[in-house]
């Protein structure tokens, strides 16, 4: 109802937090095709509407199946380059390991990311080489998936 109100006023971006919250709950509980529906409105509505790294990656992992390659490209970058704290290590290399599979250039910036953190550890250190190593597999494939 608060953003049905702000937009009949034009003051979406007052109601943003409200709205960003809604979306976070919705992906908490499960509600990810509304969830979805909401974000896309709310950052149609606001381009600069900010939410933590976690829901950002949450709603990428729910467009790409969708074909929304796009939009979920889209909240990696911006749960990759939060505008408050950095996220943490095992954030960054989940946000690598999802952006392997939808955006290549996210997931090399996610590895460098991690790669230059003082707290990583030797395990994360494996997991960051783990996802390098299928993005190289992957660039040696052909484009059609055949291998001649």
């Amino acid at each position: 109802a608060l953003w049905s109100l702000a937009l009949e006023i034009d003051r979406a971006r007052e109601a943003a937090p409200a709205m960003s919250r809604l979306v976070q709950d919705e992906l908490k509980h499960g509600h990810v095709d509304l969830a979805i529906e909401h974000w896309d409105e709310l950052r149609t509505r606001v381009p600069s509407v900010s939410m933590d790294p976690l829901s950002l990656l949450r709603l990428a992992g729910a467009l790409a199946p969708q074909g929304h390659r796009k939009e979920a490209s889209d909240c990696l970058r911006r749960a990759l380059l939060p505008t408050g704290a950095p996220p943490s290590v095992a954030l960054t290399l989940k946000i690598a390991g999802l952006a392997a599979a939808i955006d290549p250039v996210i997931a090399r910036a996610a590895l460098d990311i991690a790669a230059r953190r003082p707290d990583l550890d030797p395990g994360s250190r494996a997991e960051a080489e783990r996802i390098e190593a299928g993005l190289r597999a992957a660039e040696r494939r052909p484009a059609d998936g055949n291998r001649s």
